[in-house]
C-alpha cells in the first residue's frame, strides 16, 4: 500500500526538483554559450590562416 507524502513534505519535493531542473537548464546555456565562443575563435583562426596562405606567392607544391 502507498501512502501518500505529507503536504508540506511534497510542496518540498517539487520546489528542489524545479531548482535542480532550472540549475541543469542554466548549466546547459553556459556549455553552449562557451561552446560558440570557442566555435567564433577556432572560425576567425582559420580564416585568418586560410587568408595568410592565399596571400603567400604561389609555388609549385607537388
Amino acid at each position: 500500500m502507498i501512502r501518500k507524502l505529507p503536504e508540506s513534505l511534497a510542496v518540498r519535493f517539487d520546489v528542489l526538483t524545479h531548482r535542480l531542473e532550472i540549475g541543469y537548464l542554466s548549466m546547459l546555456s553556459i556549455a553552449s554559450a562557451l561552446l560558440t565562443c570557442i566555435l567564433c575563435i577556432l572560425q576567425y583562426i582559420i580564416g585568418a590562416a586560410a587568408k595568410w596562405i592565399l596571400q603567400q606567392p604561389h609555388t609549385n607544391l607537388f
